[in-house]
């Protein structure tokens, strides 16, 4: 999974992919719609920096969801990078991020009969 930040201020797109160093084709068919887009929207052009984040580099391809949110939380918050090292502490995190963001909207009654 590739992750784009379009950076409104200085007018570039950065990507992260998490299997650029497995030898995979550069979305820059995607990267250049993307950029057409942009343009569109907000009449400037964007200059596409390439795979220019930050990112944890992926062995499988289980991980992409991780990853992108890993690169994504990098770049904001200065998270650590992901690395099969961190695999299963970072699958749980993730998942206890979520399921406290859904829990709290979530009801439970339980009914001892």
């Amino acid at each position: 999974m590739v992750q784009v930040l379009a950076h409104i201020l200085t007018w570039n797109m950065r990507s992260g992919d998490s299997l650029s160093h497995k030898g995979m084709v550069p979305p820059t068919s995607a990267l250049k719609k993307l950029q057409f887009w942009l343009k569109s929207r907000f009449s400037g052009e964007f200059t596409i920096e390439g795979d220019s984040l930050v990112h944890g580099h992926q062995e499988d391809f289980t991980d992409c969801g991780i990853l992108a949110a890993n690169t994504a939380a990098h770049d904001i918050f200065n998270d650590r990078i992901w690395t099969p090292e961190t695999k299963p502490v970072e699958r749980m995190k993730w998942f206890l991020a979520l399921a406290r963001t859904h829990m709290k909207d979530v009801r439970v009654f339980i009914v001892f009969t």
